[in-house]
């Protein structure tokens, strides 16, 4: 995982995507989550509920996911493997 510099967990970067999530705009997320690193987008994951987790899950590029998945907690990787959170 990421250490506590990291600029995606910076609070102006988690509130620009909670922006973004709160108005909708998946197309927009998923472009900029595509430019990230795959223990970024774990980590700004991890700091949204079920509602929202599986959204952002769902914009990953298919080839990025099992990278995002191999940082997550275990059990968060296992609900999303699943398709448990939508």
């Amino acid at each position: 995982m990421l250490d506590n510099e990291s600029p995606i967990l910076s609070p102006e970067r988690k509130e620009h995507f909670d922006e973004l999530v709160d108005e909708g705009l998946w197309g927009q997320i998923s472009a900029e989550l595509a430019d990230l690193p795959a223990a970024d987008i774990a980590e700004l994951l991890s700091h949204y509920g079920e509602d929202s987790i599986g959204r952002l899950f769902e914009c990953l590029p298919a080839e990025l996911k099992p990278d995002v998945l191999a940082e997550l907690p275990p059990d968060l990787a296992a609900g999303l493997a699943a398709g448990g959170m939508r």
